[in-house]
């Protein structure tokens, strides 16, 4: 069983997500939701964010699959901006969105 503390990503998994947040960057918004008031991030702090919540969707993966034998697909799609995926995971019919700090 896959201790839930201690996940730990392949060279190749991190070196997927680190790709990913890098191509997906441009494509989102500088201003936090909207908010016209608070500083534009820049690309590089954009990419910084997708990397940590793809490490997140990754871990979430390999833990349900290891401990539950359950496939979560994951998506390394880039979308246009103002566009996202629906959600990371479903589970019995549940919507699941992954999400780590």
């Amino acid at each position: 069983m896959l201790d839930a503390q201690n996940i730990q990503l392949s060279q190749d998994e991190l070196a997927r997500c680190i790709e990913f947040s890098q191509r997906s960057a441009p494509n989102q918004q500088a201003i936090e939701f909207g908010q016209h008031s608070t500083k534009a991030r820049s690309t590089r702090e954009i990419a910084r964010d997708n990397l940590i919540g793809k490490i997140a969707e990754v871990a979430f993966s390999k833990m349900m699959k290891e401990n539950y034998d359950i496939d979560v697909p994951l998506d390394f799609n880039c979308y246009p901006r103002g566009q996202w995926d629906n959600q990371d995971a479903v589970i019995n019919g549940w919507r699941i969105d992954v999400k780590g700090t």
